[in-house]
């Protein structure tokens, strides 16, 4: 049904879909031992909406692995103010709402 969706669909109005960010609440991630988590860009997903907390610092990363392993250097990161580290790959918009 999707395919039968997208083709009646404009060229315009497909293009305004796939703009269209994930969106995620803050809440529902799962972190690793340490209250980090990484999301990486790929698979169509090049911008994330973040909700449900308020960021206290942000920047770049020079050396870090994460707890589960991830070595995210040269990552923006994200330090909400429940404790919790986003990690993301610099090709991905991340916006946050609260």
């Amino acid at each position: 049904m999707g395919a039968l969706l997208a083709h009646a669909l404009s060229e315009e109005e497909q293009w305004t879909e796939q703009d269209q960010p994930l969106l995620l609440s803050v809440d529902d991630l799962i972190v690793d031992a340490n209250g980090e988590i990484v999301i990486f860009s790929g698979d169509g997903i090049d911008a994330v909406t973040l909700t449900g907390a308020t960021v206290t610092h942000t920047g770049r990363v020079e050396f870090h692995r994460t707890a589960a392993g991830d070595d995210v250097a040269g990552f923006q990161f994200l330090t909400f103010d429940n404790g919790m580290t986003i990690f993301h790959d610099p090709q991905l918009r991340v916006t946050v709402t609260d």
